[in-house]
């Protein structure tokens, strides 16, 4: 199962980084094709372009390697997502040229029985349901008997308390959330909500593994606060700004509007994936981001073991100005794009000519050996 014996032999492995007997994670990436064709239920390139993105990822070769030399522990039965998903990227790092349409076909099947009703699929979408399906076929829990509802059901007086609620928080996902996304993608939130009417603080905690910033309302909430910044393009400091940063929001206790809400990271993933969302789509960059980023700034008092938490980019799903989806990859520090059934070298100049959609992150290599996941 991908249990206990996955934390334990990945946390133990002390050539994390030896892949020399693994897949050969070191050639160039292989276009990945499909051939469904089903209108309107999905894009087939807003699709393509999350899976060829994974491609780039460090994670996904060890966990390949390790499945692999651990045969008798890949127990898939009906777990299809997850299956698929590990089939399509055996065989990209194996050289063939992967098809990704048996995965999308069955992840359509499940959507539709899952999902009635909600048939947007742009990346974001795509992705956030491809990494909960393979959460939950993955998940292998600690404790299967453990109250999942604890969390929701504590007294005002006890989420008032920080420390409680903090235990309780980790306590909860030590026994329930053991899978191959909550071990790499799982960002840790811990939110504070102040009301000024009824003067009372609570704290809660939340996992998520995609951190989503729109980009319309942060363009709102930073030139609120700093109107010489509003005829610039937004940052990826601004945007974790506004995202920790106080909103209004109505109180759960008295209902007043006036309660402020802050957020901060308590643990970061292995792998950081961002999600930009707009109303509109302006087909050319408008947001600056770097090739490497540090969210030090924006961890919990106390929670943050190192000085610095470096996150190096490794792809960028983008929008052209045709209304198309492509993706950028950076292998061996060089940066290729994937646009339809083709492939192409380009300089890293080019990343930050079209819209971004999804920038996918991975903990710099120092910080992947040596930062210990908060709850596991």
């Amino acid at each position: 199962m991908f249990g206990a014996n996955w934390n334990q032999n990945m946390n133990n492995n002390n050539n994390f980084f030896n892949f020399n007997n693994a897949f050969n994670f070191n050639c160039p990436l292989k276009v990945i094709k499909n051939q469904i064709i089903i209108n309107g239920i999905y894009e087939p390139s807003s699709i393509n372009s999350v899976l060829q993105a994974f491609g780039s990822l460090t994670y996904l070769n060890v966990w390949l390697k390790f499945l692999e030399s651990n045969t008798q522990q890949i127990i898939f039965g009906n777990k299809i997502i997850a299956k698929e998903f590990y089939n399509l990227f055996s065989t990209l790092y194996t050289g063939q040229i992967p098809d990704s349409s048996s995965l999308i076909n069955n992840y359509i099947n499940k959507y539709k029985t899952i999902y009635k009703g909600n048939i947007k699929q742009d990346p974001y979408h795509f992705l956030f349901y491809l990494l909960d399906f393979i959460h939950t076929e993955t998940n292998s829990p600690y404790n299967p008997n453990y109250n999942v509802n604890i969390l929701s059901t504590q007294s005002l007086n006890n989420k008032k308390n920080s420390s409680f609620m903090y235990n309780l928080f980790s306590d909860f996902l030590k026994q329930t959330q053991n899978s191959i996304v909550s071990n790499y993608f799982f960002n840790i939130l811990g939110y504070k909500l102040y009301c000024p009417c009824c003067n009372t603080t609570t704290y809660f905690y939340q996992y998520k593994f995609i951190i989503k910033f729109n980009l319309d309302d942060f363009l709102k909430y930073r030139n609120q606060c700093y109107p010489y910044k509003s005829n610039t393009n937004l940052t990826l400091d601004d945007c974790f700004d506004c995202y920790t940063g106080n909103y209004n929001i109505q109180c759960t206790t008295d209902g007043c509007f006036n309660a402020k809400l802050c957020c901060s990271f308590v643990s970061s993933p292995k792998v950081l994936i961002i999600a930009l969302i707009r109303s509109l789509h302006t087909y050319k960059n408008d947001l600056n981001f770097g090739e490497s980023i540090n969210i030090n700034n924006y961890f919990q008092s106390g929670q943050n073991n190192f000085n610095n938490v470096y996150y190096n980019l490794k792809a960028c799903v983008g929008l052209n100005n045709f209304g198309k989806y492509f993706t950028d990859v950076k292998m061996n520090n060089t940066w290729y794009r994937f646009y339809g059934n083709q492939s192409s070298m380009i300089n890293s100049n080019n990343i930050y000519i079209y819209e971004p959609q999804i920038l996918i992150y991975e903990l710099n290599e120092m910080n992947f050996k040596n930062f210990g996941w908060g709850f596991c």
